[in-house]
Parts: structure tokens; C-alpha cells; sequence
């Protein structure tokens, strides 16, 4: 009966309202301005105003789904699908259904499932061109933003490869072992006895460290011979509890994993305690593995690329393989090349429009791309488009790192914690906000910038722009809705 109701109202409301469309309109950009300021409760009582006028028929899901966006943020989650449960019974926009299919993920994150996997092959990076040697023995690859860095243990090399190109190749002091950047773009590098922040000596009077990664607390997780250190404000470390000879090791959002040669299996220890939890036994024996943000195990046997009981052919003999959500690099020393490849699970990427800035002539929307878990995807920019009513736009892209501080209030619903941007410790939900848990300060937050050049003269009163990550056949979205009156304004600000 509800239902029945809102719909009624609103196929009426153009008859019966008090307001007209221009007024209507006007409180919609007020509420715009107001939510790029941050001020969610002002902007939602102007929609409220704004939906009790006259509406085009053109415009009525845009009011609503604005309205939906303006209830998530004030952590009114279930009116908002209530609303776009309504919307949808009349319309199937793709937008519309995408934002209410976020709800319904993150209402109940714990019961989502992997089902499937897409595989693709995306680009190589040579270590030779014609007599020019740029690396020869990578034993290491971390990504950070638009950049891969690669390291080459017998020439002492740190490479740096952006847009499918080497850019730069720094000569290291010493014979690097392991690589990883932190949220803020700091690149850590293993020697045989140490440990380098940004190429200066960070951690010295280690015997054979080996770096697992840098967790979302911003520890250095580093295996040690028959130690596991965690490297912070302070020092943690531990004894592995069983002979273990460490072949790599990983980790995710809430787990240590470590090849151990030894035994043949990869063995499993909490991240925070450093408690042994699991083993993984493996049917051969392997010398490289990855894991994926879900914790499921990447490995390969001969040009086979094994995950989840799945099978994927590469046209190499790897030597290693390494691993930033959803790309796999396969190190083939044998042909001297870095290959790239999508390696995507089928959870669903988070994309959000943080703020955006106008001028005369552009548009600039600030964008964060995050996986399933609230940890920012790199590389994302090659499947970033903008489209404007439905035209796909040309569009710049550069990226740049904020500061997020961390915090342990959450809001009532998970999915107002991700729209507001937060990273939670010592909450339930620390896990799908890019948090941890334990307490720690701040993390990065890499964000994307997309400019392009917006109609001046306004053919229609209302201008919705969406943002689109697009990889294999899927598709994720955020919209932004202006009018005349909002890129009148010097600059809008989002959260």
C-alpha cells in the first residue's frame, strides 16, 4: 500500500503542487550545494521541499534518486531503498538500480559470495629494446596510483613503469629482495639484512626479511627468518611457533599468509595477533603465490594460473607472480618480460563521486574507486569513463592522495560508513571500510580526478554526468546531478 501511494503522489504531484518546476528545480540545486559542503541534513530538507513541488516527467527519477543519495548520507538507509524500491517499479535505469543494489550488498556484506572469475590479458613491459637492458631479474613488483614499480635484483635496479611505459630506472645501494608501497604512497624495499623507506635506510640487523606488505593500520608485516614483525609506531614480533623456511608470504585485510617451503603449505596467521589459524595444503610444490583481498590463493604451475578451483592459461613460464587487485603481473625471466593481466572476482567495485569543482569551462569530479573491502584500486583509470545524459565525454584524468583520518564511530549502516568516506578500527565493520583492527591514525586515500569540458548552454534545466567503471561486461556508477544555478557557484564541494 505504501508503494502504491508514493507512486501516486508522485505521477500527481505536477497537477496538485504548490511549487513550480522552476522552484522545484531551485530547491534541488540548493540541496546539491548543501551536500557539496557537507551539510546533509540541510540538503535532505531541501529535497524534501524539492519533491513536494511540480516535477517534469524527465526529471522525476533524478529528484529522487538525488533524494535517495541525500538519505544514505544522513544514515536513513531504509527509506532510501524504500524510495528506490518505489522508483524502480516505473523505471529500470541502469544508474538507479546500481545504487540500489549497493544497498543491498551492504546491508549484509557477510552473506555475499564469490562465484566467478574474469580473465583477460592486458599489456607487457620488455626488459630489452634492441642493446638497451631496463631490467633483467625482477623479483618484485607493488603499484601505487597510475604507477608500477618493478625491482631487478641483479642490476640493482628500481624501474618505474606508468601508462604502459618506463619512465624512470633508479640505481639502488643495495641487492633488493621485496617490495611494498604503503596507502600513502611510500615504497618500502628488502635488501638481505634490511629495510628501505622511499630508498633510505629504515630497518637495519634483520637476517633474511622478507616483506608481506604494509597492512591498512600502516604496519610493515615483514617475515624474518623465524620471525614475523609488524613495524609501526612501534615494533611488534614473534616467533614462528614451527620451523618454517619462508619461500613469500602475503597479506590481506585480516590475515598473514606464508609459502613455507618446509612443509609444503602455506600457513595462515592472524594479522593482529600473529596466531597461527589455518595451513593451506597444496597438491604441488609452488615458489610464488598471491592473494586476493577475499583471502582466496593465486598460484601458478607452469603456464597455468590457479584460483578458487579455476584455470587460466598465460602465455609464459612465470617465475613470479604479483598481485594489486584486479591486476596479475606473471614475471617470465626466461622471455625477459612483465606481463599484465585482469584477474577479477566478481564482487562489486565501490565508485564514488567524493566532490567536484567547477570553472567557466570544465567540470572536475573527484572519484574514488575501492574494491568490495573499502581498499582503493590502482590502475583504475584505464576503465574510468564520464558520460554526460548518456554521451560518453572526453575526459582528463590525473590522480592525487589525500588524508583520511581514521575513526571507530560508525554510523547505523555500513553503506552510510562508505558514502561518508570513513575508515573504521575496532568496529565490526572495520573490514569493508578500508579500517583495521586496531586503532591507528590515518590512511591514504588515492582519488582520481576527471575533467572535461560541460555544455555551457544548458539545452535541458537539469545535467546529470555519471561515472562509470567499466571492466569484462559490468558496470559501476556514481552520478552527480547539477543545474544552471549550482555551476553558477565559484566551486562545489563534496564530503
Amino acid at each position: 500500500m505504501k508503494k502504491i501511494i508514493v507512486v501516486f503522489l508522485i505521477l500527481t504531484v505536477s497537477c496538485f503542487a504548490i511549487l513550480t518546476e522552476e522552484q522545484s528545480r531551485q530547491f534541488l540545486s540548493e540541496a546539491i550545494k548543501l551536500w557539496g559542503k557537507g551539510d546533509f541534513q540541510a540538503a535532505s530538507k531541501k529535497m524534501d521541499d524539492a519533491i513536494t513541488g511540480s516535477i517534469s516527467a524527465r526529471e522525476i527519477p533524478w529528484f529522487w534518486y538525488f533524494k535517495a543519495k541525500v538519505d544514505i548520507y544522513n544514515d536513513r538507509v531504509d527509506i532510501a531503498k524504500e524510495n528506490l524500491e518505489t522508483l524502480l517499479t516505473f523505471t529500470n535505469i541502469e544508474e538507479i538500480r546500481d545504487l540500489y543494489n549497493k544497498i543491498s550488498i551492504f546491508n549484509n556484506p557477510e552473506s555475499v559470495e564469490i562465484n566467478g572469475y574474469d580473465f583477460k590479458f592486458v599489456e607487457e613491459y620488455m626488459g630489452k629494446e634492441g642493446l638497451t637492458e631496463y631490467f633483467y631479474s625482477p623479483v618484485g613488483l607493488a603499484v601505487y596510483g597510475e604507477i608500477i614499480y618493478l625491482i631487478d635484483k641483479e642490476n640493482k635496479r628500481l624501474i618505474k613503469i606508468k601508462n604502459g611505459s618506463i619512465v624512470d630506472i633508479k640505481k639502488l645501494s643495495f641487492i633488493p629482495k621485496s617490495i611494498a608501497t604503503d596507502s600513502f604512497g611510500n615504497l618500502y624495499i628488502s635488501s638481505n639484512d634490511a629495510i628501505y623507506k622511499n630508498g633510505e635506510l629504515l630497518y637495519s640487523n634483520l637476517k633474511t626479511p622478507v616483506i608481506a606488505g604494509v597492512d591498512r593500520a600502516g604496519r610493515i608485516i615483514v617475515v624474518d627468518a623465524t620471525k614475523i614483525y609488524a613495524f609501526g609506531d612501534k615494533k611488534t614480533e614473534k616467533m614462528l611457533p614451527i620451523p618454517t623456511i619462508t619461500l613469500d608470504c602475503e597479506i590481506n585485510y585480516e590475515n598473514l599468509y606464508i609459502l613455507d617451503a618446509y612443509s609444503g603449505k602455506i600457513l595462515v596467521y592472524d594479522l593482529y595477533t600473529f596466531e597461527k589459524k589455518d595451513e593451506i595444503p597444496l597438491k604441488e610444490r609452488i615458489w610464488s603465490f598471491e592473494v586476493t583481498p577475499a583471502g582466496r590463493i593465486i598460484y601458478f604451475i607452469g603456464n597455468k594460473i590457479y584460483v578458487d578451483g579455476r584455470q587460466f592459461e598465460v602465455n609464459s613460464t612465470p617465475m613470479f607472480i604479483e598481485y594489486s587487485y584486479p591486476n596479475l603481473f606473471v614475471i617470465d625471466w626466461k622471455e625477459d618480460v612483465v606481463k599484465r593481466y585482469l584477474l577479477k572476482d566478481d564482487l562489486p567495485v565501490f565508485v564514488k563521486v567524493k566532490d567536484f569543482e567547477t570553472t567557466d569551462a570544465t567540470l572536475t569530479l573527484n572519484v574514488s574507486v575501492e574494491d568490495f573491502f573499502g581498499n582503493d584500486i590502482y590502475l583504475a583509470s584505464e576503465f574510468l569513463n564520464l558520460y554526460e545524459e548518456d554521451v560518453r565525454e572526453y575526459i582528463d584524468i590525473n590522480g592525487k592522495t589525500i588524508t583520511k583520518d581514521a575513526t571507530n564511530i560508525a554510523s547505523k549502516n555500513l553503506l552510510t560508513d562508505r558514502f561518508l568516506g570513513k575508515t573504521l578500527y575496532e568496529d565490526k565493520n572495520w573490514k569493508y571500510t578500508g579500517g583495521a583492527k586496531i586503532a591507528f591514525k590515518n590512511r591514504g586515500k588515492y582519488v582520481w580526478q576527471l575533467t572535461y569540458n560541460y555544455a555551457k548552454i544548458f539545452p535541458i534545466p537539469l545535467v546529470r554526468v555519471a561515472v562509470k567503471f567499466e571492466m569484462f561486461d559490468k558496470k559501476y556508477s556514481d552520478i552527480v546531478i547539477y543545474t544552471e544555478e549550482v555551476i553558477g557557484e565559484e566551486t562545489s564541494k563534496g564530503d
